[in-house]
C-alpha cells in the first residue's frame, strides 16, 4: 500500500526558489530528513542513488493565455 500526500499552492518566484533550495538541502543531508508538504512534514530517507525525471510542457492557446509547466519526479530506495 502506498501513502500519498500532496499539496497545491501558488508561490512567488522567490518563494518557489526557497522551497526548491529547502528540498535540495533535505536531499543532500545525511540520514532521514523531513520533506514539507503543505502543513505536514514527511520523514524520508533518500538513498545514495536517485532516479530523476524532468518534463517541460509549453502550451499555446488561441483564446486563453499560454501556459508553461515543469514536472519533476524523483524516486529512490530508502536507506536503512
Amino acid at each position: 500500500m502506498a501513502d500519498r500526500t500532496s499539496h497545491d499552492e501558488e508561490l512567488s518566484q522567490a518563494e518557489l526558489a526557497d522551497r526548491l533550495r529547502e528540498l535540495a538541502d533535505t536531499i543532500e543531508s545525511e540520514g532521514p530528513a523531513d520533506v514539507r508538504v503543505g502543513n505536514k512534514a514527511i520523514r524520508m530517507s533518500p538513498g545514495a542513488s536517485t532516479k530523476f525525471s524532468i518534463e517541460t510542457v509549453e502550451e499555446s492557446r488561441r483564446f486563453r493565455s499560454d501556459r508553461e509547466s515543469v514536472s519533476l519526479d524523483m524516486s529512490w530506495t530508502p536507506e536503512s
